[in-house]
């Protein structure tokens, strides 16, 4: 991205994809977007602002981007002007994000590290909450996400809250069944939010239980 001398900036492949995940995740942190577009930033003293930190300020200058504090989150929201620019590859109409999709921003900042863990482990195809509930079907149990690796399709949960036992006995019964995905993995933090899960799928093989954490070794 540059500024040509009338102060116009120009949007280039780097920017499209930022605009895309902020589509697809609603919003990431500055880590994030660095982890993700610009990786060696990472490994500059703290304090410092890389050259991508500028970059993405012209950005939110220019309305491309937006960013608000959110849950005690700096976080970076796609604006009018950045989903204008990714229509071509908007394939399935998402909006922009509406203030009832801010409400969980711990959950959805999460989701985007689990995102981003398993594409710098080979999935791709990624298919975010937000682009299963605006196809139109109707499943009793939306996933976090959903990626393909290996040639198997691969349902995510984050389960950092507990739900109500009925609540998964629902989901347990939707994931056991005999048509679905190849394998479902649950990520969580705190063990005792997916022991009823755990208790209801222990002998089914599809469902996994891991710990997460940002900077987890590779998966097996």
């Amino acid at each position: 991205m540059a500024e040509n001398g009338n102060g116009v900036v120009k949007i280039g492949e780097l920017e499209r994809k930022l605009f895309m995940l902020l589509l697809q995740q609603i919003c990431l942190t500055f880590e994030l977007i660095l982890r993700w577009l610009s990786p060696e930033d990472l490994k500059l003293p703290k304090g410092t602002r890389s050259n991508f930190y500028f970059r993405l300020n012209r950005l939110k200058q220019a309305g491309y981007v937006k960013k608000q504090t959110l849950q005690d989150h700096d976080v970076y929201l796609l604006d009018r002007k950045g989903i204008e620019e990714v229509s071509a590859l908007n394939k399935r109409n998402l909006p922009l994000v509406n203030f009832t999709e801010l409400e969980t921003i711990n959950h959805d900042i999460t989701t985007a590290y689990v995102r981003h863990y398993f594409e710098s482990h080979g999935a791709t195809d990624w298919v975010s909450d937000r682009e299963f509930r605006g196809c139109g079907q109707k499943l009793p149990q939306i996933p976090d996400g959903a990626f393909t690796m290996c040639g198997l399709t691969v349902f995510v949960e984050v389960e950092l809250t507990r739900k109500s036992l009925e609540r998964y006995e629902k989901i347990a019964a939707f994931y056991t069944r005999d048509k679905g995905p190849h394998r479902v993995l649950y990520l969580f933090r705190e063990p005792s939010v997916v022991e009823p899960m755990i208790a209801l799928t222990r002998h089914h093989p599809r469902l996994g239980f891991f710990p997460f954490d940002e900077d987890m070794s590779a998966p097996d």
